[in-house]
């Protein structure tokens, strides 16, 4: 397969390091190197995707999942001993209000993207 993609134009192959494990990504780049050996008129680039900085929410009350919707505000706090819910939660990470910016973006989870409209001495507010 991937000397079909070779020859279809790929010419940079990623790799999701925050999925897998070394080996794995090992045996993707051994792979590669295969694929290039079928094809030495080819080349092609290897794009690592590393996973930035990561800092985690605090308890949820009653252990439970939100749902955060498109257009809500959203307050996060540094007092880890608050309990989460659709409208504020906690993080591990003190700093982070002296770290954001008004309109900055911060990710939660694997995909919702915030903007930062407030800050204040231990919360944000998107």
């Amino acid at each position: 397969m991937l000397v079909k993609m070779l020859d279809a134009g790929m010419n940079v192959a990623r790799l999701n390091f925050s999925d897998g494990d070394h080996k794995t990504h090992g045996e993707c780049l051994d792979n590669l190197r295969i694929a290039l050996q079928n094809r030495p008129e080819k080349k092609c680039s290897i794009m690592l995707d590393t996973q930035g900085p990561e800092i985690s929410l605090a308890y949820m009350r009653d252990n439970k999942n939100v749902e955060i919707h498109a257009g809500q505000t959203l307050k996060i706090v540094t007092d880890i001993a608050i309990e989460g819910d659709n409208q504020r939660v906690a993080c591990t990470y003190k700093q982070l209000p002296q770290t954001v910016r008004v309109g900055g973006m911060v990710y939660i989870g694997t995909g919702l993207c915030c903007e930062v409209s407030e800050t204040h001495d231990v919360s944000i507010v998107f």
